[in-house]
């Protein structure tokens, strides 16, 4: 009887757990799935937010802004940095539950943010596995009429309603250039041959610039290998009402 019960119940239960262990890499899966297509879809950017000061943002602008516990917990908190007396210096980052803020930030200085992201999946079976680094950067006029490049790739301040777009210390000719502003509105754009673009906005509020630049730079990233390198620079222009 002990005998045939051992028979009986150790393929069930062996059955038992592979269908346990089934789901949960089915949704582990479907989470994986689901962070990818909201880094696709979404931005990343730095706002002022009252009595927070500047807060790291991950969503649409003027839409669904993500949460923690939730994808956001997908955008790294890494430091940010702030130009101080003798250059750079950290600001530490702390998790919230709607975005990331960071210590001795204020809205008066420039900010800015570099967030590698996890080796994404390829999202079709054709495509390499890739990663993604964002970088944001708090834009003051008045302050940055002589900026310089402080990211790998970023949308640098020249004055006179110009920005332009440098890619690892060398400027990005004819590239496009997206602007996102209050309310809904869109353009795009695109630089020069010098990799200046002319914008100024005309609406109250937060615009956003944003420049991607994808280049066949492979490598390992935390145990997950990857063949390309996709960077998204987001510039964040504040018009005061």
């Amino acid at each position: 009887m002990l005998s045939s019960l051992r028979t009986f119940c150790i393929p069930a239960c062996v059955a038992g757990v592979s269908r346990s262990l089934g789901r949960s890499v089915m949704l582990a899966a479907a989470f994986s799935l689901a962070v990818v297509s909201a880094s696709h879809a979404h931005l990343v950017w730095l706002e002022e937010l009252p009595d927070k000061g500047l807060v790291l943002r991950f969503g649409d602008l003027g839409g669904k802004i993500e949460t923690s516990p939730g994808y956001l917990d997908s955008i790294p908190d890494s430091p940010a940095f702030y130009l101080g007396e003798k250059g750079p210096e950290l600001a530490r980052a702390t998790r919230g539950k709607d975005g990331i803020t960071y210590e001795k930030a204020t809205s008066a200085a420039p900010l800015f943010a570099d967030l590698m992201l996890n080796v994404r999946p390829p999202r079709t079976a054709d495509a390499p596995p890739s990663r993604t680094i964002y970088h944001a950067r708090w834009f003051v006029p008045g302050v940055e009429a002589a900026a310089k490049p402080q990211m790998d790739l970023d949308i640098v301040p020249a004055g006179e309603d110009k920005l332009q777009v440098v890619f690892r210390g060398k400027p990005l000719a004819e590239t496009k250039v997206s602007v996102e502003e209050p309310g809904g509105g869109k353009q795009d754009l695109a630089t020069d041959k010098d990799g200046y673009v002319t914008f100024k906005p005309t609406k109250p509020g937060l615009s956003l610039v944003i420049v991607r630049k994808r280049e066949d730079l492979a490598g390992t990233f935390r145990g997950a290998p990857y063949a390309v390198t996709s960077h998204v620079a987001v510039l964040s222009w504040n018009l005061a009402k």
